[in-house]
């Protein structure tokens, strides 16, 4: 065989390898980071006004909550829906920190700004096989006891 029938052959080969592990790889990094997508998704709806959408949302990804917890989870839509009346307009979030516990399970917490004061919100995700589901969701207006806390376990600062 000639030359060049070789050359184009390895370069098709190293080209489909390359494509291959680009999309595994891609793939991986979707599959890992989806729950920021979930947390994107429902801060949207947020930013719409739609804070009781957020919450039905929030949780449409495990069935599990829903049926288990459907009691809980409309105290909590009518709670988080009243909450602009009592902070004002929601203005905006950052994110505070990533806790990867384990390969599967992960807790992330965003600082919410709303008119009146910030708000301290709390998501958990547990992985089933490829799926990042929403385990628990919570939010809390504590924020002076809680950065106490924090300051407490990571810098060792008491009060006193």
């Amino acid at each position: 065989m000639n030359r060049k029938f070789y050359v184009v052959l390895n370069l098709t080969a190293i080209l489909l390898l390359a494509t291959f592990f680009f999309f595994t790889s891609e793939t991986a990094k979707s599959s890992d980071t989806d729950y920021n997508s979930i947390i994107n998704e429902f801060f949207n709806k947020m930013d719409k006004g739609e804070f009781s959408a957020g919450i039905d949302f929030i949780y449409s990804n495990n069935p599990w909550m829903v049926r288990i917890s459907q009691d809980d989870i409309q105290k909590l839509k009518n709670q988080f829906s009243d909450l602009p009346e009592l902070a004002g307009k929601y203005l905006g979030h950052e994110h505070l920190f990533t806790e990867e516990m384990t390969s599967q399970f992960v807790i992330v917490n965003h600082i919410v700004y709303m008119e009146r004061q910030p708000f301290r919100f709390c998501f958990i995700f547990y992985k089933t096989g490829d799926v990042w589901k929403t385990n628990y969701f919570g939010y809390s207006d504590d924020m002076d006891e809680w950065l106490k806390e924090v300051a407490k376990s990571k810098y060792f600062w008491s009060e006193g």
